[in-house]
């Protein structure tokens, strides 16, 4: 599946770019090797659709929301973004914030969509910073799962931050 069309493609074959996206198709993932290729949305141009591919520290999430940093290359004569470093990123979107609360324990596809109808766009905010908050809006929360899913939270950014860094410091999984 190819999606190309936005101003990606009006970018010049080894030019550098940092984007937001998300990824909304996987064309293939190489466990063995790390080796992936997406079809992606801007997050800034919902109408801008590309590839990336590269080789990721782990398999990339549909729905899901990264910072890319990459080189615009061809491939069969269709430019893509050839990946150098991918952090998850803050999602924006419902969409995004769905996702990422799926992959928290026993959180399903109906429970985060109860949660981001609870508490919108602030649902991540809410979880890790307000357990009782949680446990008080929400049907059959307790306390200990509300604390479960804040520390989940909490790991999740932590580990976020600290791959961010290693990026910063030259670290490639290519």
């Amino acid at each position: 599946m190819s999606l190309f069309k936005g101003p990606f493609f009006d970018m010049k074959i080894g030019e550098e770019i940092e984007k937001d996206i998300t990824v909304e198709y996987e064309m293939m993932y190489n466990e063995s090797n790390g080796y992936g290729a997406y079809a992606v949305s801007d997050n800034f141009d919902e109408n801008s659709y590309f590839n990336i591919s590269g080789i990721f520290a782990k398999q990339l999430v549909i729905g899901q929301t990264y910072l890319i940093k990459g080189t615009v290359c061809e491939y069969r004569r269709q430019k893509q973004l050839k990946v150098n470093k991918v952090v998850i990123s803050r999602p924006q979107t419902k969409k995004g914030i769905i996702t990422y609360l799926k992959t928290l324990d026993k959180i399903g596809e109906k429970r985060a969509e109860s949660i981001y109808n609870t508490f919108g766009a602030d649902s991540i905010d809410v979880l890790m910073k307000d357990p009782d908050r949680v446990v008080k809006e929400l049907k059959r929360v307790s306390k200990d799962l509300a604390i479960n899913w804040q520390n989940q939270l909490k790991e999740l950014i932590e580990s976020d931050q600290i791959l961010a860094k290693l990026y910063d410091f030259g670290l490639s999984v290519n």
